[in-house]
């Protein structure tokens, strides 16, 4: 079992560390709520009075945090995670914050101490999440989870975009149509005008038309519709 340090005791994090040490791990937990905290105790976790107090000299670390500002702050500030954890700690941020906090996060912290503490952590992951810090670059582990969850939809379970989840979508075929991008475009086309007719509000729409026709219009028009997803990757 491991010896967990835990920062971040929310909604999603409460129940979280709670589950952890239901399993059999130590855990050390911190949140700068007082009845976080007290919860966390009845749950069977240590509590620490400050982050480098539940870090240092953990196994492993995870944070569950509101926002990318609470997630620079309690890795890179003052006695923040990066300054206490020792080589060879696993650190796991569950938090759902930007894309350029999450990168500049991982940056401060991966050039020695994490470059090498990350790669053996990430051994010991049955299923990290991602690879790449910032992207869901791991398909099927992406998949494996919306597809049970509220993003659940026709078009992930039985048309996914991206090649590899499931083996009858176009996306497995080269994005061999299926139906085409024109077509699609045709049918958004008449969905806007009939929004128009009507006097209603689509701006989701329009957006989409936009893309279709910059999809369309860069020599994909053979591809299936779900084909744009080559585009959307080119502007990560």
């Amino acid at each position: 079992m491991a010896d967990i340090g835990f920062i971040g005791l929310g909604n999603m994090g409460g129940p979280m560390a709670a589950n952890l040490a239901a399993a059999g791990h130590a855990v050390t937990a911190f949140d700068i709520s007082t009845q976080a905290l007290e919860k966390a105790r009845e749950a069977g976790a240590a509590t620490a009075s400050s982050v480098a107090e539940a870090a240092a000299g953990r196994e492993v670390v995870i944070t569950m945090l509101p926002a990318g500002a609470e997630v620079s702050e309690v890795y890179r500030g003052e006695g923040g995670v990066l300054s206490v954890a020792a080589p060879g700690t696993l650190l796991i941020d569950c938090s759902t914050i930007d894309v350029d906090t999450a990168r500049a996060v991982a940056r401060d912290g991966g050039g020695r101490r994490l470059a090498a503490a990350g790669c053996a952590g990430l051994r010991r992951c049955r299923r990290p999440s991602g690879w790449r810090t910032g992207s869901g670059s791991r398909r099927q582990t992406l998949f494996d989870i919306v597809s049970k969850a509220t993003g659940q939809c026709w078009a992930l379970t039985s048309y996914c975009p991206v090649p590899g989840p499931v083996a009858s979508a176009p996306s497995n075929r080269d994005y061999a149509p299926g139906f085409t991008a024109p077509m699609m475009l045709k049918d958004l086309r008449l969905a806007q005008a009939a929004a128009a007719s009507a006097g209603a509000a689509s701006p989701l729409g329009a957006e989409a038309v936009a893309l279709y026709t910059l999809f369309c219009n860069a020599g994909f028009g053979a591809d299936d519709f779900s084909g744009i997803m080559k585009m959307i990757g080119q502007r990560d």
